[in-house]
């Protein structure tokens, strides 16, 4: 139970970053960048809290019984799992028509989201001078 302040303190961090990001690297239409900011916001935070809850504990978990490489091997899980994530959206979303170069376009969005939630999370374990298993 004391890791959910951390995880929802990096699923924000995350979120803010990750807005920002899509703001600078995705065209826009004529709306404001902060209609934007809140779009890609109201989506990608409910994602980040729900699969950041799951995925740290289970990572967290595995992540215990680790003793050497711990953080290479970590971040390997955590991008597996934004990609697990991306592609349960994908199935969601008719995907198993998708072909090869929609599913690599799709990883492109988990990998890269994932790897910033896990450094938020550290950074937010390091802030509240928390243990870091991961």
């Amino acid at each position: 139970m004391d890791k959910i302040p951390s995880i929802v303190l990096a699923a924000v961090l995350a979120t803010i970053i990750w807005s920002i990001s899509l703001l600078i690297l995705l065209p826009t239409s004529p709306y404001s960048a902060i209609t934007y900011f809140v779009i890609y916001s109201s989506y990608s935070f409910p994602i980040y809290l729900v699969s950041g809850l799951i995925f740290t504990y289970i990572i967290d978990y595995i992540g215990r019984r680790i003793s050497n490489k711990k953080y290479i091997y970590c971040l390997t899980l955590y991008i597996f799992a934004g990609c697990l994530v991306v592609a349960a959206f994908g199935i969601m979303d008719d995907g198993l028509s998708y072909s090869i170069d929609e599913w690599a376009r799709l990883f492109l969005f988990g990998a890269p989201a994932a790897f910033l939630y896990y450094h938020s999370l550290i950074t937010i374990r390091i802030i509240r001078r928390e243990s870091i298993s991961t």
